[in-house]
């Protein structure tokens, strides 16, 4: 049986339905034992990311040294840890 267009209505989603739901279901949330948005939360999931991953590939993949002293644009996708090694408050 083919669907018609009537039967495939489907919603478009938007981009503030895209920040809705990251805002209500932050990456990870449901692992970490902190509320989301706190320094804790964010410290947990440093270290839940960074402990996933031996050094030598956040090294090869991220490239910490090479972006040291430039500046960097961060276009928001994620929560921004991996941009924020690259700060000099962070080197």
């Amino acid at each position: 049986m083919r669907s018609t267009d009537e039967e495939r209505v489907v919603r478009k989603v938007t981009t503030d339905d895209v920040r809705a739901y990251w805002q209500a279901h932050p990456l990870n949330s449901e692992a970490i034992p902190f509320e989301p948005g706190t320094p804790e939360f964010f410290r947990a999931h440093e270290r839940m990311r960074f402990d996933s991953e031996p050094a030598e590939i956040q090294e090869k993949f991220y490239r910490w040294r090479f972006y040291a002293g430039k500046r960097l644009l961060d276009v928001g996708c994620g929560m921004e840890t991996r941009s924020a090694r690259c700060s000099p408050v962070r080197s």
